[in-house]
């Protein structure tokens, strides 16, 4: 089940980059380098927050599963931590989403949805092993 709402959220950030493109009007108007900078460090955080949930919270359920593969807080405490990694890379690019919308290029958004795809495929869930 986890896998499919994984799969379901690379999905999504197709969708972001498609709806900002072509469903939204927007204007490419020069967008000031302080804003740009504001998001590129936004990212920064959202993705060091990331990693810490995941330290905190996938990390040592794997290892709780590795002893005990019937603990089932183990098991939810991996899969909360599994969709919360999701959230904070499918953040990232709505980013982009958000850069273009207040107009951003597309050059501008791109690397915002390529980060939260490549975290998406870094992160993909893994069952724990028994």
């Amino acid at each position: 089940m986890i896998r499919v709402v994984h799969g379901v959220m690379i999905v999504s950030i197709f969708w972001y980059a498609l709806a900002s493109e072509y469903l939204f009007p927007h204007q490419e108007n020069g967008l000031d380098r302080t804003i740009a900078i504001g998001f590129v460090v936004t990212c920064v955080l959202t993705i060091g927050i990331a990693l810490i949930v995941r330290a905190r919270m996938i990390t040592p359920a794997l290892a709780a599963l590795q002893k005990a593969p019937d603990d089932a807080a183990a098991l939810g405490r991996w899969r909360s931590g599994a969709v919360a990694s999701d959230v904070f890379a499918n953040a990232v690019a709505l980013y982009g989403s958000g850069l273009r919308g207040i107009g951003g290029t597309l050059a501008d958004s791109a690397p915002f949805y390529i980060a939260g795809l490549v975290l998406m495929v870094l992160w993909w869930p893994k069952p724990p092993e028994r």
